[in-house]
């Protein structure tokens, strides 16, 4: 009953549908506010997943490369040609050279 009245005092009066425009507006914004808050959580999140991924993955590059380096050096002390370590490398001619030139 209580409610009731209430609710029919809000309605029919002039300042009462400003104060539920005002209640309203008020719930809303803070909605707003709250859904912004957890899509940036949100985004926060994937976007470090996806930072640590990429990282992880340049990281075994980088060791696979540093190995290949290594491997290319250790080689031609050895007395390897370019062309034999291209070959037992599975390395472009290219990249050995470049590999060579580096450790020089």
């Amino acid at each position: 009953e209580e409610l009731r009245n209430r609710t029919k005092e809000l309605k029919e009066s002039e300042k009462g549908g400003d104060n539920m425009s005002d209640v309203i507006r008020e719930l809303v914004e803070k909605g707003i506010a709250q859904g912004r808050e957890e899509g940036r959580e949100e985004g926060m999140a994937q976007g470090m997943e996806k930072g640590i991924a990429q990282g992880m993955k340049e990281g075994m590059k980088s060791g696979v490369r540093t190995t290949q380096a290594k491997n290319v050096r250790t080689m031609l002390g050895k007395g390897f040609d370019v062309c034999e370590i291209s070959e037992c490398l599975s390395l472009p001619v290219e990249e050995v050279e470049a590999y060579a030139k580096a450790g020089s």
